[in-house]
């Protein structure tokens, strides 16, 4: 093996050899030419801990984290290991923005579009699921492995599109769940007039009747500054 990438993802309370943990968890990648010292780069907020703001490529993941709960290691030419240094310290240069947003550009935007202009992510606009430890069933998944778990749905692997495109045969759906079917019976709902509670959803001044869900059905939502409330 004369080069290779290595993808790390990191679990939320990770100790960092900076002091403290990591809030949400992480997710980087690391090429080696086995000459040199390896390369990490990954992207994360200026401000550590903060869910919106500036962003920067740190050089020092693969040191900074003192682990990790996985880490796979991919066999790539040197094309793909000079496409991917590049990108990791010119991504500006190839359209990706330097702001971060844990939603929808954060660390593993970040990494699957390095793997992207390496040639190593097969679909050109998948940047991979919402929380870091999500990603490694999908990693798994690239070139050089066979899947670890079957294409069906099991209601857990459907919070961004299926990697592959129609036909739908066996596949997730292709859109974000917000209600989880918790009780078994199927998603119930309550139409907007059975409820009293109304919202300004647009800063309009205007308060809009809104459905929700019946009981048995769970509501997801993203605890961003992970104080362990919906707030």
């Amino acid at each position: 093996m004369t080069y290779s990438v290595t993808i790390h993802i990191a679990n939320r309370g990770t100790p960092l050899k900076k002091g403290g943990t990591s809030s949400v968890g992480h997710m980087w990648y690391e090429i080696n030419d086995y000459k040199s010292k390896p390369k990490s780069y990954g992207f994360a907020p200026l401000e550590h801990g903060k869910a919106f703001g500036k962003g920067h490529v740190y050089d020092d993941d693969s040191d900074n984290y003192l682990s990790t709960s996985y880490s796979r290691t991919i066999e790539i030419t040197k094309e793909q290991y000079e496409r991917l240094k590049d990108f990791g310290e010119h991504s500006s240069n190839y359209g990706f923005d330097r702001d971060y947003n844990g939603l929808w550009n954060s660390c593993i935007d970040f990494t699957w579009r390095a793997l992207n202009v390496g040639g190593i992510n097969p679909v050109k606009d998948f940047d991979g699921m919402l929380w870091p430890t999500w990603n490694e069933s999908w990693s798994n998944m690239l070139p050089g492995s066979e899947p670890l778990f079957p294409y069906g749905d099991d209601g857990y692997q459907c919070l961004k599109p299926w990697v592959e495109q129609p036909p739908r045969t066996n596949k997730a759906h292709g859109y974000d769940p917000l209600v989880i079917n918790l009780d078994g019976k199927g998603i119930q709902t309550l139409a907007p007039s059975s409820v009293s509670a109304r919202f300004d959803h647009n800063a309009d001044g205007i308060a809009t009747a809104t459905g929700w869900t019946a009981a048995g059905n769970g509501i997801l939502a993203l605890d961003l500054d992970n104080n362990g409330k919906i707030d």
